[in-house]
Order: C-alpha cells, then sequence, then structure tokens
C-alpha cells in the first residue's frame, strides 16, 4: 500500500499520512473501488468514506461528467459515490475507503428502523481511518 503526505510543515515535518488503498492510472477505476469495498466487507467492515486526492477528484469529475454532463459533475461536495460519501482532501494523490458501518439500511427490517430515533441511528455510525 503506498503512502502520501497529507501536510508537511517547516523543515519538511510530515504530520499526517493516509495509505493508497488504490493507486489510479489516467483514468476512474470502478472495478477497482468495488474491489475494495468487497474486501472490506468480507472482512466485516462496511466503509463510509472515500477520500480522494487532488488527481483522483478530477478523474471521478471525469468519470461523472461522461454520465451526468460536466456542468453536474463540477462539485464533489455532498457526493455518494458506490454508497461512499466522498470527501476531497487538498493534497496531490490519495485514494482512501475509511470508516466503518455499524447499522445498514439495506441490513435491517424496516420495522427495526422505525423504532429507532435520528440519534439512535446517527450513533451507530464510527468514523475510523484504521
Amino acid at each position: 500500500m503506498q503512502k502520501e503526505t497529507l501536510l508537511t510543515g517547516q523543515n519538511g515535518t510530515n504530520y499526517a499520512v493516509l495509505p493508497k488503498d488504490v493507486v489510479l492510472g489516467e483514468s476512474w477505476d470502478t472495478h477497482a473501488l468495488r474491489t475494495v469495498i468487497d474486501d472490506r466487507c468480507l472482512e466485516g467492515r462496511k466503509p463510509t468514506h472515500l477520500f480522494l486526492g487532488r488527481k483522483e477528484a478530477n478523474l471521478l469529475r471525469q468519470h461523472l461528467g461522461t454520465a451526468f454532463g460536466e456542468e453536474n459533475a463540477s462539485n464533489l461536495d455532498h457526493i455518494w459515490y458506490m454508497g461512499l460519501r466522498v470527501v476531497e482532501l487538498q493534497c496531490g494523490s490519495v485514494f482512501r475507503v475509511a470508516g466503518n458501518r455499524f447499522v445498514t439500511a439495506l441490513g435491517t427490517e424496516p420495522e427495526s428502523l422505525a423504532r429507532l430515533s435520528a440519534e439512535e441511528i446517527a450513533s451507530a455510525w464510527r468514523f475510523d481511518l484504521d
């Protein structure tokens, strides 16, 4: 797994490093992302977020622009892709699937969801970069 430095301080001090789950070439690779998601699910983890560096975010914009028109894919804020919340990082290149979903709407009976309050549903999510 390749690592990318997110923040570099004075004198080259590295503050945070995020491993890459996938290294993309010149185009977006939906199959590679699906493989990472499936692997995590087989481990018992259901990822919640997709962290992208500038390079990967631009490739996703191009990919979505082809399907939905460039004007509809210019902004990745509040975008969900393949069930993951897209988070664009201000760094060169990162492709990281993270988080851990404890309750899924698809895996829960509708009657059970109706009994839960919004706070209970929200507390069932945990943000995890491991």
